[in-house]
């Protein structure tokens, strides 16, 4: 799936002690253009709404080659998806038709939010976002580092 000696594949390997220590000024932003460039974000996404198509396996798959040479940006591309699985997953046509595109691209990163709310569950920390529901709107506020 992920070709040794590509491009990306190269950039990864290269970079991935880097990116898994912490260095300063590291990121994974080019990797995530780059396989929302590719299309990789798309698997399991039905064509209709930019995807891919084909199975949840192919998506499992894709990740797991890009973990292999940073587990880093695996993890990265593993938030990524599952947000895109929120927001193909939606009734929402705003977020289909506006925020899904540019997150396929990888234009836009999404993530699921759940690390605060799963150690607020375990008590080991403040819930760092608070929801108010207005009739159809909800506000959310707070930080999420």
């Amino acid at each position: 799936m992920l070709d040794r000696g590509s491009e990306i594949s190269s950039f990864l390997e290269e970079r991935a002690t880097d990116l898994n220590n912490g260095t300063a000024n590291l990121n994974v932003g080019w990797a995530l253009t780059k396989l929302g460039e590719s299309g990789w974000f798309g698997y399991a996404i039905p064509e209709s709404l930019g995807g891919q198509g084909g199975s949840l396996l192919q998506a499992v798959e894709a990740i797991s080659a890009v973990s292999q040479c940073c587990l880093t940006t695996g993890f990265v591309f593993w938030c990524q998806r599952v947000f895109i699985q929120y927001l193909a997953a939606s009734n929402n046509t705003y977020l289909q038709n506006k925020i899904l595109p540019a997150v396929l691209k990888g234009e836009i990163a999404g993530a699921t939010g759940l690390s605060n709310a799963m150690k607020y569950l375990g008590g080991i920390e403040e819930l760092r976002l608070q929801a108010k529901i207005e009739g159809e709107n909800v506000t959310v506020n707070g930080f999420l580092p």
